[in-house]
C-alpha cells in the first residue's frame, strides 16, 4: 500500500468514488496531505455534496480521467 500512496503523493489533485462516510474520512486525510479532492463520483443521484465536495454523478468506466481515481 505504501507504494501506491507514494504514487498519490506525487499528485496534487484526485477524484474519489463513493460519497458515503468512508469518502469523508479519505477526503479529510488527503486534504491534510495537501492533496486536492476535485469531486466524488457516486451512484446515488440525490447526493449533492459530501465534506463540501461536489458530487460528480455516476462514474462511467469509459470516461478517460486526467486525475487519479481513488475508490
Amino acid at each position: 500500500m505504501k507504494k501506491n500512496m507514494n504514487k498519490i503523493d506525487n499528485q496534487s489533485q484526485v477524484l474519489l468514488y463513493g460519497g458515503s462516510g468512508h469518502s469523508k474520512v479519505i477526503s479529510s486525510i488527503l486534504e491534510s496531505m495537501n492533496i486536492n479532492v476535485l469531486g466524488i463520483f457516486d451512484d446515488n443521484l440525490t447526493l449533492t455534496n459530501t465534506n463540501n465536495l461536489k458530487i460528480l454523478g455516476v462514474y462511467d468506466p469509459n470516461f478517460k480521467l486526467n486525475f487519479p481515481l481513488i475508490i
